[in-house]
């Protein structure tokens, strides 16, 4: 060990680390500094390995199927499936969060939004005008997880792009929360409907 420890800081004696090791190390016997040196060493190693791994997250994940669904007068649903590897709250989000803004296509005028899958239950995160929108809306819906159940894992989600039916004047709003106007109507609209809200 005393061989790589030299090889990885350059070292041609221990007493070579004192210099680089700075006023930390005065005063200490040649097998503390050793020590020393062995957890700055293993220290590195650790944070190399970080490094690694959020270059590895950072690369763009592949689905694992693509699901389209149609419903008439509603619009299109597309639900990319991907497998989930993280375990904790922070990471799980770093994950989705990556492979919503990487592996998901970017639609005008889509909504976002999520179906997490894992303990036998399935959880639902409503869909949302923009992607950043989505991934707080998932944020909460996860600190929620966290704060209600005591465990809690999640093995599969399903990113849903919903890409609404325009010529039927809803434009998508009905998805997000209903609204006080008694006649919503989309400059997109190529047919009129009136909608009453009880």
């Amino acid at each position: 060990m005393k061989d790589e420890l030299r090889a990885y800081f350059g070292l041609k004696s221990i007493r070579g680390w004192e210099q680089y090791g700075g006023w930390k190390l005065r005063g200490l016997s040649t097998e503390q500094i050793w020590d020393k040196l062995q957890e700055e060493f293993e220290k590195r190693k650790e944070v190399s390995a970080k490094r690694i791994q959020r270059a590895f997250r950072k690369r763009a994940l592949r689905a694992k199927s693509v699901t389209t669904r149609s419903f008439e007068d509603v619009g299109v649903f597309d639900d990319y499936m991907f497998d989930v590897s993280e375990t904790e709250e922070d990471d799980i989000l770093a994950e989705l969060r990556q492979m919503l803004f990487m592996s998901v296509p970017l639609v005008a005028g889509a909504l976002y939004g999520f179906e997490l899958f894992g303990n036998g239950t399935k959880r639902h995160v409503p869909p949302q005008k923009t992607k950043a929108e989505a991934v707080k809306a998932l944020q909460r819906e996860l600190r929620n997880l966290t704060l209600n159940y005591l465990e809690w894992g999640i093995n599969d989600v399903a990113i849903r792009v919903i890409k609404p039916d325009v010529s039927v004047g809803k434009g998508g709003r009905s998805f997000i929360q209903a609204s006080k106007i008694w006649v919503v109507v989309s400059p997109n609209t190529t047919t009129e409907l009136c909608v009453f809200g009880v």
